[in-house]
């Protein structure tokens, strides 16, 4: 009789076992079909590590474009997987230092003008010339402009410039040469024809693009740095891999960002993006190439234009972006900044306030770091690059090209 209650009794149990054990997988299970899904913003949450942000400054615009009729017809596959969070740089100026003032003067005497005759037209302004060329440079950047000067410019003999990648290479050994290649071994090159002219309003030479290497009295090339966007596991983007992640702590991108050769290559996005300027088609450094023979300084390269962004290495933190209906509604709402404006497969305008457009197509929107030229800050901050054509009152085409401001919120509230 006891073993018969014994077998009973086991029967029993395993069988309780068995329900039990179904009905923790069936839980389980339900839990992970009902379990809700991140968004997106929970996983890039930004981490505001630079602090309170100050608003990117664009140049005014000297177009009018108040009355022009604004389409968007952007490739909706190309906007997809953008990060909603960007890295932000800071920059490390600290004013005038013997550093910049030391890389300044090392800098002259490889253009071949004696570093101890100098004149200091305003303060932290020097200036070098000779009978034939200048250098100012700016000692709390470190930025600096040489160039022929302007009656050489007009008169320097036609360039033997036969193919484009002579100049390219022309201009990386001027870089190499003056220690600025650093930086730009992964760089996006971009190259135009230029003639020389001079400007009868004011003086000033013209640098007027021309269509045939033939025509032109030098080639400029125009370097494009690139800066890492965001590091982060492309796998983010997919709900099923959310769901399986622990988030009660928050992702440390500028961790990702340190240790991102230790992701799996399979999965690792690192989303790199290039560095424009106020003018989108003008790169930094810009170098005006003329010849191929003789001195590199002295027959070779008629100018270099270097705007000096000492970034450091590491991001300080991250930012939420703007979504890209946002974008465009800046851009209809005429509060964008005009980056370029060209007569379509020719020059740039020069003459802005001439021009009345009436119909502006967006055809093309990515992300960039936005160095400015003319206006100098802290921090290196993300810009949405919008692209398109336009047509003003006179039915002439245009290529245009729109910068806009990329943070969301530029301090944790």
């Amino acid at each position: 009789m006891r073993l018969i209650e014994a077998l009973i009794y086991t029967r029993i149990f395993s069988r309780v076992v068995i329900v039990a054990f179904a009905v923790i997988i069936l839980g389980i299970f339900l839990f992970n079909l009902l379990k809700p899904t991140p968004p997106l913003a929970v996983v890039f949450n930004p981490d505001y590590g630079c602090g309170a942000l100050p608003p990117i400054k664009f140049p005014e615009n000297k177009v009018d474009y108040s009355r022009a009729n604004i389409e968007i017809n952007t490739q909706e596959e190309a906007l997809r997987n953008l990060p909603p969070i960007a890295y932000v740089f800071k920059v490390q100026y600290e004013g005038e230092t013997l550093a910049l003032r030391d890389r300044i003067f090392n800098i002259v005497q490889i253009l071949n003008f004696d570093a101890d005759i100098y004149k200091n037209p305003k303060p932290y302004l020097l200036r070098w010339s000779d009978d034939q060329r200048y250098i100012i440079a700016d000692t709390r950047t470190g930025s600096f402009i040489f160039s022929f000067n302007r009656k050489k410019l007009l008169t320097l003999p036609p360039g033997q410039i036969v193919f484009i990648d002579d100049a390219k290479s022309v201009a990386k050994s001027a870089l190499s040469s003056l220690s600025l290649l650093e930086g730009y071994e992964d760089y996006d090159l971009s190259t135009l024809n230029f003639r020389f002219d001079l400007d009868k309003k004011t003086s000033e030479v013209k640098f007027e693009r021309v269509d045939s290497l033939a025509e032109a009295d030098a080639v400029r090339v125009d370097f494009f740095g690139k800066k890492t966007l965001l590091v982060f596991d492309y796998r983010l983007f997919l709900p099923e891999y959310r769901k399986k992640l622990n988030l009660s702590q928050k992702i440390d991108y500028v961790a990702l960002y340190e240790n991102r050769k230790k992701i799996d290559d399979r999965y690792r996005k690192e989303y790199v993006v290039k560095t424009v300027t106020d003018n989108a088609k003008v790169g930094n450094p810009s170098i005006f190439v003329h010849t191929n023979q003789k001195d590199l300084f002295k027959d070779q390269v008629a100018r270099i234009q270097y705007f000096n962004w000492d970034i450091e290495e590491k991001p300080c933190g991250t930012y939420p972006l703007r979504d890209i209906p946002s974008v465009f509604n800046t851009i209809q709402n005429k509060s964008a900044y005009i980056a370029y404006l060209g007569i379509f497969g020719g020059s740039e305008v020069k003459n802005y306030s001439d021009v009345r457009l009436v119909t502006i197509s967006i055809t093309d929107v990515e992300l960039a770091y936005y160095a400015s030229s003319t206006n100098w800050s802290e921090y290196l901050q993300p810009i949405y690059i919008a692209k398109g054509w336009a047509y003003d009152d006179q039915g002439v085409r245009y290529e245009i090209v729109f910068y806009v401001d990329a943070i969301l919120q530029r301090k944790a509230k």
